[in-house]
């Protein structure tokens, strides 16, 4: 079934399957080398889909972070 989905997104998903409470945009996009609008098309894709959902809002001082992790069909894939 991942085969339905680009290379960028695998890791994606793969990324998020590791760190089972969230990652931030930021975190994402270091760790697969893209930019943050790329990360944050791909999370709009797959949420639509239904395999990433919005977790919590992390507050760091700064601008709040917003977190995606796994849905349970994101995991099931």
């Amino acid at each position: 079934m991942m085969e339905v989905f680009g290379e960028r997104q695998q890791d994606l998903l793969k990324l998020l399957l590791k760190k089972k409470q969230g990652l931030g945009t930021e975190e994402i996009a270091s760790g697969l080398g893209i930019s943050r609008p790329a990360v944050r098309q791909h999370l709009m894709t797959l949420d639509r889909l239904g395999y990433v959902e919005r977790a919590e809002l992390l507050t760091t001082g700064g601008r709040p972070t917003q977190t995606y992790r796994l849905t349970k069909k994101g995991y099931d894939l």
